[in-house]
């Protein structure tokens, strides 16, 4: 049980900060993971779709169909779409449906993209990726790292971001050369921006459950750290017996720090008593109050 107080204002004690580390990393990991799995995703889908068309002057019927009717339409803005729609079902959906339409979109995605692989050579593609990834890992860890606050920056890029789509969805009708550059500059820079935005925001994201009321590590960790303090050689083949043991006692310390126990205990209502069960053994110990 956390300590009456801990609930409130977490403690930060070293042992704590370290697994706190250790999620973020598991959880930075995992983000990146999935990002790179959604990243396989489009690229798969994209280099299909290019070689199932056939190409210009080659064309297929898939590829008249995808490239050459009004389902390119479709296909060019079912991303922003899925955008939208993710954005509306995400509190209401299963971690298995949020991952689902993850990669349904990371489909869309690459379905969006893969006229691409029609105009380009396959080299230039792999080198402005490999350009583009290099960006995103510098910004990214500039999110990562940095001190300073992005939140006001996030908001203003959102916005510019809503009126980049707007000026694409008006040049795809108008046609101008100056005009689709202009977005392309100032795609870029939004893009960077909030690769850093995002970065941060994922991470405050972690930090802010872990410390919240709601978390089970925000709770429990201090009652570990403060047992683990009290146990002597940690290196002995018994040490996590011993540690369970510990926090037994430190469970029984931190319900004293609730006024309504303490007070019944005080007036002699209410006794506690602290119990350990050895789940290796069967056997249930008795740690008194």
């Amino acid at each position: 049980m956390a300590d009456y107080n801990t609930i409130r204002r977490p403690a930060t004690t070293a042992p704590r900060a370290a697994v706190y580390d250790e999620g973020l990393r598991a959880y930075m990991n995992k983000v990146y993971s999935l990002m790179t799995a959604g990243m396989a995703v489009s690229a798969a889908v994209a280099w299909g779709f290019a070689e199932m068309a056939g190409g210009p002057g080659a064309w297929t019927e898939f590829g008249r169909v995808i490239y050459q009717s009004p389902v390119r339409w479709v296909i060019m803005f079912l991303p922003l779409l899925m955008v939208f729609a993710f954005g509306a079902a995400l509190n209401r959906l299963s971690t298995q449906g949020a991952t689902l339409m993850f990669y349904a979109f990371a489909a869309a995605m690459g379905a969006s993209l893969s006229s691409i692989f029609l105009r380009y050579t396959d080299a230039s593609i792999v080198t402005t990726f490999l350009a583009t990834a290099g960006g995103f890992a510098a910004l990214s860890l500039y999110g990562y790292t940095t001190k300073r606050d992005l939140t006001a920056m996030g908001r203003f890029l959102i916005i510019g971001l809503v009126g980049l789509i707007i000026a694409m969805i008006v040049n795809i009708f108008v046609g101008s050369g100056a005009v689709a550059f202009a977005i392309s500059t100032i795609g870029v820079l939004i893009f960077a921006g909030l690769t850093a935005y995002d970065t941060q925001r994922i991470k405050n994201t972690y930090l802010e459950l872990a410390a919240s009321n709601s978390d089970f590590i925000g709770k429990w960790v201090p009652l570990v750290a403060s047992a683990a303090e009290n146990v002597e050689d940690q290196n002995g083949p018994d040490y996590l017996t011993r540690l369970e043991y510990a926090m037994v006692g430190e469970s029984l310390k931190n319900l004293m720090t609730f006024p309504f126990i303490r007070e019944r205990v005080a007036a002699g209502t209410l006794a506690l008593h602290g119990a350990h069960f050895g789940i290796e053994r069967g056997e249930l110990l008795d740690r008194g109050g």
